[in-house]
C-alpha cells in the first residue's frame, strides 16, 4: 500500500503571489500603469506576498504539528539517548606507594574524568594499587616445535630425581610450552583473542609486578604489606564474537530469580601463590595456592566484559617461588610453577602470582582479549546537584523543567513536600494506568521536563507544594563513542584523593543519540501494529531492531523452531535470529556477540506473551566459494571488470540491506544456485556474457555434518542448499576471461592448528627455552 503523502493546505509561493497581485491592479487602480520593480507600490506589494509566503509555511506547518500530536496521543515518545560505557584502568603517579581507594554512592557524588569536554563517571568503587599487572598463558608448543626441542631426556632425569611421587616419566609424558603474553591494544584494534584451551594447563596467569625499575626485595617486601588485604580490580574484555548458530541464549521465564542471564555452569576459580609448599617434601606437586575470595565478578565466571573484585589476603599470606628456593633452577616454570617469563628483570619485580582457570570438568574455555588491574567501569553520564524545581500552583498537569538535558531515567529521585514530610513519587511512561491519589509523575528525557498528573489520572500537585530532585544523571549521545587512549584526565574524586592517572586502553562504545522526530514519524506504522508486544512473527522482528544500546541490522523469525536439536513444530517456542548492523571484525559475515543477545532477550522479556519460550541465537554461515568466467564487452578491461564483478557477486549475497537480490539482505534459507550468481554478474558494466560459473559449498546439515557440494564434479549439482538459519558467505571469488572458470582456490578456510586438543594434555608441562646469541 504506497505512503499517503500530507497535503499542503496552500500550496502558492513567493512568485504566485507576485504575479497575483500584479493581475488585480488593473481591476482596482486603473491609472496604475507603473508596473517596474522601482515603483514604490510595486515594492509595497513584493513585501506583502514576502510576508504571505511565511505565513503560507507557517499554514502548511500545521500537519506536522498535528502528526506530533498524534504521536503523544499514542504515547509514542522519541527515543531517548544512551550513554557510552568503557573500562577504565586507573595508576598512582610515580613514587606513590599508598594505595587510593575512589569510592562509589550511587547518591554521592562520584569519580569523573574527561576526554576532552566529553566526560565520564564511574559507576563502581575501585582500589587504585601501586602494581602493575601481566597477563600471560602457558601456550601449548605443536607437535612440531616439540620435536625440534633438544634436552628433553635431561629433563626427564631432573624430574625422575625431584618428582617423587612420579618416578617413571618418559620423555612422552612431557608437554612443552612458551609463554604467551596477551598482546596490548594498538589504537582502536581490538588484540587478538586468547582461549584458555590453548595453555597446557588451561589457566590465565596474572603477575602482579613492582613498578619499574626493578627495586630491591625490601622494597617488593613493603609493597606486598601495602596491598595485603586491599581489592584487586582485574578488567576483562572477552572475546565475545560467537562461532555459528551452534549458540543460542535463552530468554529467561517471567518471575526468574536471573533476570539478565543465568549463572555460569562453571564458576571460575581465582587463586593466589603463597611462595609456599603443603607439605614437608618440596616438590612440584606441594605447591600451594590459596583461593581469592570473588567480593564481585561482573564478568559472569569470564563470559562478559566486566570487571572482577579480588580480596587479597591479609600481611604474609602471598608471595612467590624464587629460583634459589627450587633444588634447581631449571625447573623454574615447570609443573605447577608460574610461567617462566621472557625477561629476568620482570622477575626480578614480581611480588606474587594470581592465576584463574575453569574447573576439570568444563568443556568451554574462555577467550580473552585484555586483561587489566585497577580497572572499573564507567559511563558517559553525569550526576548532577540537588535541584528545588518548584511548587504547585494548583493548576493541574503541571510542568517543570531540569537544568540539564538529556536526562537519564535510571536514578532520578522526585520528592515532593507533603504535610511537612518529602515524600518520594514514581516515575511512570504515562499516566493511562494511574489512579487519581497515585503520585506519579512523568519524565520527557530529551527536554529534562517532569510533567504531573491531573487528578484523574495521578495525583496533581495541591498548592504550595513544594518540589525537589534529590539526584539525577544526565548525559549520553554517540559523541561518547571515543578512541582508545582518548581519556586522560581525572575531573575530580570523592575526598578530593591525588595522584591518580587515568586512561582507557579499549575504545568506548555504545553510545547513541537521540531519535529524530522523522524516524519517530516512521515508527508509527509499527507501533500500531505491535503494540509494544511481541505476538506476531513481525512484531518480534520490530521490536527487537529497536533495542537500545545495540544496533541490530536484521532480525529473523522461526516460529516453533528449538535451536539445540534444530527441529521444528515445537507449540510456544520462538527463536529469533540476530544480525548486527556491522562488525568490525568480520564485515562479510557480520555475528552477534553474547552482550547484544542478552540485551535483545531484556528488551524483548516484558513484551513476549507469559507461554512464549524464547530463545535468541546467531546466524549460521555456510561457505561458498566461486569462480566465474566471462566475456568481456570490446574496449573494457579484465582487471576492473573482475573487480566489478567480484564486488557485485558478494553485495547480491550480502546478509544486511541495502544489497541482496530484494535490497534486504540475502533471505535466510534460499539456496545458492549458479543461476543467481550469473545473473549477479550479468548486471556489471562491461560483461557481454558469462559463459561459465563454478559453484563449491560446504553444506551444514541439522546435526552439524558437513557435506561438499561441487558442481564442477560428479552429479554436477547447480545449488547449495541452506536451511532456514542459514545464510551464505563467499570466503573466495575468482573471476576471469575465459571459456572454463578456473579451479577454485579454497582461500580463507580456517582451522585449529595441530596439538591444541584440550585432550591431549599431559602431566607435566615445561617451559621451553629460547636460545639467545
Amino acid at each position: 500500500m504506497p505512503a499517503l503523502e500530507a497535503p499542503k493546505l496552500d500550496d502558492r509561493g513567493y512568485d504566485e503571489l507576485r504575479r497575483e497581485l500584479l493581475r488585480r491592479i488593473p481591476m482596482h487602480s486603473p491609472t496604475w500603469t507603473d508596473h517596474n520593480p522601482g515603483d514604490p507600490g510595486i515594492t509595497l506589494l513584493e513585501l506583502f506576498a514576502w510576508l504571505t509566503d511565511n505565513l503560507l509555511y507557517r499554514l502548511n506547518r500545521v500537519p506536522d504539528k498535528a502528526l506530533v500530536q498524534f504521536l503523544n496521543l499514542l504515547d509514542v515518545p522519541l527515543r531517548q539517548a544512551t550513554p557510552a560505557q568503557v573500562l577504565l584502568r586507573f595508576s598512582l603517579r610515580s613514587g606513590l606507594t599508598e594505595p587510593r581507594l575512589l569510592d562509589y554512592m550511587p547518591t554521592r557524588p562520584r569519580t569523573v574524568v574527561s576526554a576532552g569536554s566529553v566526560e565520564f563517571q564511574v559507576v563502581d568503587e575501585v582500589d587504585v594499587l601501586p602494581i602493575e599487572g601481566l597477563p600471560m598463558i602457558k601456550r601449548r608448543q605443536t607437535p612440531e616445535e616439540e620435536s625440534a626441542l633438544q634436552g628433553r631426556n635431561d629433563m626427564v632425569k631432573l624430574l625422575q630425581q625431584t618428582v617423587q611421587d612420579l618416578p617413571l616419566v618418559q620423555p612422552e609424558d612431557l608437554v612443552t610450552y612458551r609463554t604467551f603474553l596477551l598482546p596490548e591494544p594498538e589504537g582502536n584494534t581490538l588484540p587478538p583473542s586468547t582461549s584458555l584451551g590453548t595453555a597446557v594447563d588451561q589457566a590465565l596467569w596474572l603477575a602482579l609486578l613492582a613498578p619499574a625499575p626493578p627495586a630491591g626485595e625490601e622494597e617488593n617486601e613493603a609493597l606486598r604489606r601495602g596491598i595485603a588485604g586491599r581489592t584487586l580490580c582485574v578488567g576483562v574484555q572477552v572475546d565475545d564474537e560467537l562461532c555459528g548458530a551452534t549458540d543460542h541464549h535463552r530468554c529467561p521465564d517471567i518471575g526468574s530469580d536471573f533476570p539478565d542471564s543465568p549463572p555460569p555452569q562453571h564458576p571460575i576459580v581465582w587463586q593466589i601463590a603463597t611462595g609456599e609448599y603443603r607439605g614437608g617434601e618440596r616438590t612440584l606437586h606441594d605447591l600451594r595456592y590459596d583461593p581469592l575470595v570473588i567480593r564481585k565478578d561482573g564478568t559472569d565466571g569470564l563470559t562478559r566484559s566486566g570487571v572482577v573484585q579480588l580480596e587479597l589476603p591479609g600481611e604474609g599470606m602471598f608471595g612467590h617461588w624464587r629460583r634459589d628456593e627450587l633444588e634447581d633452577e631449571q625447573l623454574m616454570g615447570a609443573g605447577d610453577l608460574p610461567p617462566l617469563l621472557p625477561e629476568e628483570q620482570q622477575e626480578q619485580r614480581v611480588l606474587t602470582w594470581v592465576r584463574c582457570f575453569k574447573p576439570p570438568d568444563s568443556t568451554v574455555y574462555p577467550r580473552v582479549r585484555w586483561i587489566g588491574i585497577n580497572a572499573v567501569r564507567a559511563e558517559q553520564a553525569v550526576s548532577a546537584p540537588p535541584e528545588i524545581l518548584g511548587r504547585g500552583n494548583g493548576i493541574v498537569g503541571q510542568e517543570f523543567r531540569l537544568s540539564n538535558a538529556p536526562v537519564l531515567p535510571e536514578g532520578l529521585f522526585v520528592q515532593v513536600q507533603q504535610g511537612g514530610e518529602w515524600v518520594a513519587w514514581r516515575r511512570q511512561e504515562s499516566f493511562a494506568e494511574s489512579w487519581p491519589d497515585d503520585p506519579h509523575y512523568v519524565l520527557e528525557p530529551q527536554s529534562g521536563v517532569i510533567r504531573f498528573g491531573d487528578g484523574r489520572n495521578g495525583r496533581a500537585l495541591q498548592l504550595g507544594e513544594l518540589v525537589r530532585v534529590e539526584s539525577y544523571r544526565h548525559g549520553g549521545g554517540a559523541q561518547g563513542n571515543i578512541a582508545a587512549g582518548s581519556i586522560n584526565r581525572v575531573v575530580r574524586t570523592p575526598g578530593d584523593v591525588p595522584g591518580i592517572n587515568v586512561t582507557n586502553d579499549l575504545p568506548a562504545s555504545g553510545g547513541k543519540d537521540d531519535e529524530t522526530p522523522d524516524a519517530a514519524r516512521a515508527r508509527i506504522p509499527k507501533v500500531l501494529r505491535h503494540r509494544d508486544r511481541a505476538v506476531a512473527v513481525q512484531d518480534f522482528q520490530d521490536i527487537a531492531l529497536e533495542t537500545p544500546r545495540v544496533h541490530v541490522g536484521r532480525t529473523e523469525v522461526l516460529p516453533r523452531h528449538k535451536p539445540h536439536e534444530r527441529v521444528n513444530g515445537v507449540p510456544g517456542v520462538v527463536t529469533l535470529i540476530v544480525v548486527p548492523a556491522y562488525d568490525p571484525l568480520n564485515p562479510d559475515e557480520p555475528m552477534p556477540d553474547r552482550e547484544m543477545l542478552r540485551r535483545v532477550c531484556e528488551y524483548l522479556e516484558p513484551r513476549r506473551l507469559v507461554t512464549t519460550e524464547l530463545y535468541v541465537t546467531a546466524p549460521e554461515y555456510v561457505p561458498i566459494w566461486v569462480s566465474v568466467a566471462v566475456e568481456v564487452e570490446e574496449g573494457y578491461g579484465i582487471g576492473t571488470v573482475g573487480r566489478w564483478v567480484d564486488l557485485a557477486v558478494r553485495q547480491y549475497f550480502a546478509p544486511l540491506a541495502p544489497y541482496g537480490p530484494r535490497g534486504g539482505g540475502w533471505p535466510f534459507g534460499r539456496d545458492v544456485r549458479k543461476n543467481d550468481i550469473e545473473a549477479a554478474a550479468l548486471r556489471v558494466e562491461g560483461v557481454r556474457v558469462v559463459t561459465d560459473v563454478v559453484l563449491w559449498g560446504s553444506e551444514i546439515g541439522r546435526e552439524g555434518s558437513r557435506r561438499e557440494v561441487r558442481s564442477d564434479e560428479g552429479e554436477r549439482p547447480d545449488s547449495v542448499t541452506l536451511h532456514e538459519w542459514q545464510l551464505p558467505a563467499i570466503r573466495n571469488m575468482q573471476v576471469s576471461a575465459s571459456e572454463d572458470a578456473p579451479s577454485i582456490q579454497k582461500e580463507g578456510d580456517t582451522t585449529l592448528p595441530p596439538g591444541m586438543d584440550p585432550d591431549s594434555i599431559t602431566i607435566i608441562s615445561v617451559p621451553a627455552e629460547v636460545e639467545k646469541c
